[in-house]
């Protein structure tokens, strides 16, 4: 819980230091723009002609992350060594730009059909899924106004399981920051 609380002040703290620079710009890039190598160059180079200090980066979405894990299941991109955020992060750091790590944290799936990689946190907490009796079928929560299917945020497991994963990526990123969404 400690745990839990600290990260959390870490967020606030981080909220408040950037409301302190107002006068320096971010970008949020989400996780489709990390495709290929020439689409971080784009990101890049278009940060740094719109002087940009900070890049968040999206880098888990959907119970998927966008970097080799040893946690979680990477999208099909990350294969042949290529890895979007140590690219764009040595890139952007050549540049003086900062890049934050952007992660979904709760909200982890939204498909019809249970994800089928056994290591997907769908399938590791499927008892800790916030749902109704029997699993709906996606559309079914649209119907609702729910975006899809997201993680207790009270399960001691959980909480662990997301402390591992933020501190797999600070251990081998050097990301000047963590940005939290769908907490």
């Amino acid at each position: 819980m400690k745990r839990y609380i600290l990260l959390l002040y870490l967020t606030i703290i981080m909220r408040l230091w950037s409301i302190v620079n107002a006068q320096k710009k971010a970008m949020w890039v989400v996780r489709d723009a990390l495709k290929d190598y020439n689409s971080i160059d784009q990101i890049i180079y278009t940060a740094k002609r719109a002087n940009i200090s900070d890049i968040f980066l999206q880098v888990r979405a959907l119970g998927k992350v966008y970097y080799p894990s040893t946690l979680e299941p990477t999208v099909s991109i990350i294969k042949n060594n290529f890895d979007p955020l140590k690219i764009a992060i040595e890139k952007a750091h050549r540049n003086n730009i900062k890049i934050h790590a952007w992660l979904n944290i709760f909200y982890i799936w939204s498909g019809n059909n249970p994800p089928y990689d056994k290591r997907h946190c769908f399938n590791k907490f499927s008892n800790f899924i916030l749902r109704n009796d029997n699993f709906p079928k996606y559309k079914e929560l649209r119907k609702e106004g729910i975006e899809g299917f997201f993680l207790d945020p009270q399960n001691e497991d959980v909480k662990q399981y997301l402390y591992n994963l933020i501190k797999e990526l600070i251990i081998n990123y050097q990301v000047d920051g963590i940005h939290l969404d769908y907490f």
